[in-house]
């Protein structure tokens, strides 16, 4: 399918201390190499970045590194920590963001970004900067291209109102996420801040990073991830989900998915673990296969493992499609103990909704057509662990209620039973080889006695 290639950095970020932009201007004529920290060359990137260069390779020497930082000029930058421990980046002051990339080619490599609690000396008040970590792409007349490869985002605990976002892409060429840690901070304390949302990118990669053990109270969904431009790619590619608790209102799962343009989406080799969202349809993965302009989206769901998920209608996926002729395929998928709210224990696994189906969707055939959707996924469960509800117009709520059972594969108590059977069967072919061998040398034995 789709493999990681190590995407090197051509990239841009710019740092800054104060709220000035970084001039766009200048004239730029060669490569520099500029090490930033207390005791080098330049105190902050922001002064490096006055540099006049054409590409800017930026190492961040010290382990802790305090800096507000806009980007506002169309170059290649790459801003990356000297040695194998990451620099840990805050801000001391309030600020929507540590660093915002408006325009220009940005890599980020190796860095920890870290909300600073600020106590305000007039009222006393405690106050959480930034509102998010990085943001990118809120100036609508540029459209940057970031890559972020092995940093990490750290939450904070936080009671008050609104909602923020470790990572907030509004508009981007390319967005790439490579070996990056989202952290919470824990299942049992409350935060506002969700991981990462993007929207309008051209291309979404997000590959081999840990989102991992948060308690969210946000409006905002914990991944959310918008397929708003025509060809857009969005590629989820082993990564792990894990030891989420997700409270939000809104019908999102942990890893949301929303086409609403002609989009290529693969979602291949990651795990879902302890998802549990209580107020939302779907625990794990959400998908929604919608078009603005009457374009078909390409959605692969493949080699994934979901554990231990639960969500008000399905532990593992919610899918809501009403795109004729889209592709959506389910492919050698893995459900092992997801819960949902349905009675019997069904639906546990993945609930289908879909309204305006292809035309050779009938009544009479809903569960035939449903099971071309999934290729060889295997569960658990007993009962029906697909649920289905179909409307075969493009309008009103009627729809018609089936349910899918989906191949239950062999437990360990049942592979043992299976070693047991062949032991035995073992056991007695090798007693009864033992006898006949027996039962010849005796006969052998009596023809030269007596010949």
């Amino acid at each position: 399918m789709i493999f990681t290639t190590l995407l090197v950095i051509s990239f841009a970020i710019c740092l800054q201390n104060t709220r000035t932009l970084i001039p766009a201007d200048k004239t730029f004529n060669a490569a520099c190499t500029l090490n930033v920290g207390d005791n080098s060359d330049y105190k902050t990137v922001t002064d490096a970045l006055k540099q006049t260069c054409s590409e800017y390779i930026i190492h961040m020497v010290d382990s802790n590194h305090t800096e507000h930082l806009e980007l506002n000029i169309n170059e290649l930058i790459n801003i990356t920590h000297s040695e194998n421990v990451s620099t840990r980046w805050t801000i001391n002051e309030v600020q929507d963001e540590i660093i915002v990339v408006k325009q220009g080619n940005v890599s980020l490599v190796n860095l920890e970004f870290h909300y600073t609690v600020i106590v305000i000396n007039q009222t006393n008040q405690t106050v959480v900067s930034p509102r998010a970590l990085v943001s990118v792409g809120d100036d609508p007349l540029y459209n940057p291209s970031v890559t972020l490869l092995h940093c990490h985002f750290h939450s904070v605990i936080n009671h008050t109102d609104g909602a923020s976002i470790e990572v907030e892409v509004h508009k981007a060429g390319h967005i790439k996420f490579l070996h990056c840690w989202f952290r919470g901070q824990g299942l049992l304390e409350r935060s506002n801040v969700s991981y990462l949302k993007v929207g309008n990118a051209s291309h979404i990669l997000v590959e081999r990073c840990i989102f991992h053990n948060s308690s969210i109270h946000s409006p905002q969904g914990a991944v959310q991830l918008f397929g708003e431009i025509s060809n857009c790619t969005i590629h989820v590619l082993e990564n792990q989900f894990e030891d989420i608790f997700s409270h939000n209102t809104h019908e999102h799962g942990i890893l949301a998915i929303v086409c609403i343009s002609k989009s290529n989406v693969v979602v291949w080799a990651n795990t879902f673990q302890t998802l549990y969202t209580f107020n939302s349809i779907a625990g794990a993965l959400f998908l929604v296969d919608s078009s603005l302009d009457s374009s078909t989206n390409d959605i692969v769901v493949e080699k994934n493992t979901f554990r231990n998920n639960f969500g008000v209608e399905s532990g593992g996926i919610f899918l809501h499609s009403h795109v004729q002729n889209s592709r959506i395929l389910f492919i050698d998928n893995m459900f092992h103990y997801n819960k949902g709210m349905s009675p019997h224990g069904h639906h546990q696994d993945v609930q289908l909704g879909i309204r305006n189906p292809s035309g050779v969707w009938k009544e009479s055939n809903i569960i035939k057509e449903a099971k071309k959707l999934f290729k060889g996924c295997e569960t658990d469960q007993f009962n029906s662990s697909v649920g289905i509800w179909v409307n075969l117009t493009a309008y009103g709520d009627q729809g018609v209620t089936k349910e899918l059972s989906l191949k239950v594969y062999k437990s360990g108590g049942s592979q043992f039973y299976k070693y047991f059977i062949g032991f035995l069967i073992g056991a007695i072919l090798a007693a009864a080889g033992f006898i006949i061998v027996f039962i010849v040398m005796k006969f052998m034995k009596k023809v030269c006695l007596y010949g």
